[in-house]
Parts: structure tokens; C-alpha cells; sequence
């Protein structure tokens, strides 16, 4: 993929300043680990700003109202149901797991609570909602995640959260390992805008299905106007098995009946491009990609 196409990168620890918008420069964007353990766990009872400010502190830096890193600005757009690239800087490996959640807030002057992050977690792979850090694993990460299907919002806030994982404590079956009980956490945010698209509705059980498959996916899959026919033979060689054909077959009847009615509506040329401007499919590569160029992030 292009990377200049992909300016929603998530910093890992806490995002930097944003490229090419008049935004203040925090110095200290590897910092946002909820005031640190103790803060976190034995002051504030495990709570934490959504954005990685301590949950006791107002107003929170990086939160709407008052935060001084809280500007509102949109730095991408998405369709529905995309897949999109996030870019995380991991300066120090805890192990752990890395989350992504995401809230359509559609308000830029007041941040949304936890709660509202928490309806809509975003997938990594095809069954899986955490990015597992390995041991050893730091510096720029690229990794993919997948907008809901059914989600669009003038404003989103993209939640980056980092579980750590080098913590000794009791684990759930009531022995103690390490990685088990409280952990260090770290977070960030993004701001982002989803829009709508019928197809990413129509597509939507199918990409649900798509999902349980133990698959290797391509990382850029769009349907656009000039590509359909492309598109179509692509879909065509999915597999031989019978489950992945009569998935196949299942895609390509919708996206038949999708053109048919387009042409029948006489949309104009405009209106044809936003219908058919999909997103990409729930698609996944194999493995994440270390990135030599760095870049920096959006929100703070």
C-alpha cells in the first residue's frame, strides 16, 4: 500500500503532533499510560482517560472540553467497512496486546466516555480483536484493522489502547504467572470521519462471513467504476471448495443486482462514483510490516 495514502497512524504511547495541521506539539506523546501503574490501579480504582491522561486530572489534556491537544481535526476519511492501515511507534516492548475501538461521537467540542468505545471494538485479523506484541517486537509497526460495516460519523475518535503484559500477578484460574492481573496500560486517540455506503452494506454479511475463513488477504481491494469487470474475475478464482464457491457466488449475484440497479436509476456520473466507492474487503496480511519511513500521527 501507498503509505502516503495512509495518514491515521497511532503512535505508540501517545501520539505526536499532526502533520501539516497548526496543532500544539506535545513533547511528551510516549506518556500516555494513564499516570502510570499506581496512579491507574491503586489511586483511581483501574480507570483511565480514554485518550491515556491519568482519570483524576481535569481538564485531561488530550479530552474535549479544555484539552489543550483536543483540537477536533479530521485527518482522514473512511468508507464504511474499510480496512485501514495504523502505523503504531512502539519505543519500549511491555508485551501485552494492543485493542482498537472506535465511537462515533460526532462532536468535537466534548469527548465521549468509555462506554461508547467499548460498543464498537475493532477487529485485527479475521477472528481475532487483539494484536498480540510479541517479545522483542518494538519500533514503527504497521498493522490493519476494519471499520464497521454498518457505522458512519461526521467525527469518530479512534481509540488506541496497549495492554502490557511484563506484570507478575494472579491469573484467572487462581495461579500467578506473569502477564496475569493488572496491567500497565497505555492509549491514544484519532480523529477520523467515516462515511456511509450502501454497498459496505450489502457486502456486510458476506464480510462477516469472509471473516471466519483462515484466509491471506490482500491489503487493497476496491470496487470502482472502470475496475468492476477486474474485480469480478478476481472474486472469481476465491477458491474451488464448495463453501468459499457458493460465497463467491453469493458476492457476485449482490454486486450484479448492485450495478443493474444503479443503471436503472440513471444516477448521474457523481452519484454512481459515491455509490461504488466500496470499501475494501475485510482483508488482512499475513503478517505486520515494519516501517523504515516514519511518520507521525493525528490527534495531539
Amino acid at each position: 500500500m501507498d503509505m502516503d495514502d495512509s495518514w491515521n497512524h497511532l503512535q505508540g504511547h501517545l501520539c505526536g503532533e499532526v502533520v501539516g495541521y497548526n496543532s500544539p506539539v506535545d513533547e511528551n506523546d510516549n506518556q500516555g499510560y494513564c499516570g502510570g501503574f499506581g496512579v491507574q490501579f491503586n489511586r483511581n480504582n483501574g480507570k483511565c482517560g480514554i485518550c491515556g491522561d491519568p482519570w483524576d486530572v481535569f481538564p485531561r489534556p488530550h479530552e474535549a472540553p479544555d484539552g489543550i491537544y483536543a483540537n477536533g481535526i479530521i485527518t482522514k476519511t473512511y468508507t464504511q467497512g474499510s480496512l485501514i492501515p495504523i502505523i503504531v511507534d512502539l519505543s519500549a516492548n511491555h508485551r501485552g496486546h494492543f485493542i482498537f475501538k472506535i465511537c462515533p461521537n460526532n462532536n468535537i467540542f466534548e469527548d465521549p466516555s468509555q462506554s461508547c468505545l467499548d460498543k464498537y471494538p475493532l477487529k485485527t485479523g479475521p477472528a481475532t480483536l487483539r494484536y498480540k506484541v510479541k517479545e522483542g517486537l518494538h519500533g514503527l509497526i504497521l498493522l490493519y484493522v476494519r471499520l464497521p460495516s454498518r457505522l458512519s460519523c461526521t467525527q469518530c475518535i479512534l481509540q488506541w489502547t496497549y495492554v502490557g503484559g511484563n506484570n507478575w500477578g494472579v491469573c484467572s484460574n487462581g495461579t500467578s504467572g506473569m502477564g496475569c492481573g493488572d496491567q500497565e496500560h497505555f492509549r491514544s486517540c484519532a480523529d477520523i470521519r467515516i462515511i456511509p455506503s450502501k454497498l459496505a452494506i450489502i457486502l456486510n454479511e458476506y464480510l462477516e462471513e469472509r471473516d471466519q475463513m483462515d484466509e491471506v488477504y490482500h491489503d487493497k481491494d476496491y470496487f470502482e467504476d472502470e475496475e468492476d469487470q477486474e474485480t469480478l474475475e478476481a472474486l472469481n478464482s476465491i477458491g474451488n471448495d464448495d463453501h468459499k464457491r457458493k460465497m463467491r457466488q453469493k458476492l457476485l449475484g449482490m454486486l450484479l443486482d448492485r450495478m443493474k440497479e444503479l443503471i436503472a436509476t440513471n444516477e448521474t456520473q457523481e452519484d454512481n462514483e459515491s455509490e461504488i466507492d466500496a470499501p475494501q474487503m475485510a482483508i488482512y496480511p499475513p503478517s505486520p510490516t515494519h516501517i523504515e519511513e516514519k511518520r507521525l500521527t493525528n490527534r495531539h
